[in-house]
């Protein structure tokens, strides 16, 4: 699997748990509402991936406290390592 068809899957898992659109996703996590599209089309930098995935990240880890999760619990376990800046 290649990164972008990773960061793509990241993206519409992520898009199916919080139930939101792929443009309100791309508005919400990198300011862009045609983020996904320009994903799938291979026109996304590595930095605006990382973005999104940070955002990912960081909602993933709101809805763990929101519920209550022990501290340390992690559902990103599995993100694919992130380039050096």
């Amino acid at each position: 699997m290649t990164m972008t068809e990773t960061v793509l899957s990241r993206v519409l898992a992520c898009c199916e748990r919080r139930s939101i659109a792929e443009t309100t996703f791309g508005k919400l996590a990198v300011g862009d509402s045609t983020f996904v599209q320009r994903l799938r089309d291979g026109r996304v930098t590595i930095r605006i991936a990382e973005q999104a995935l940070r955002w990912i990240e960081e909602q993933d880890a709101a809805a763990l406290v929101s519920a209550g999760a022990p501290d340390g619990a992690s559902r990103t376990d599995n993100l694919p390592p992130r380039a050096a800046e």
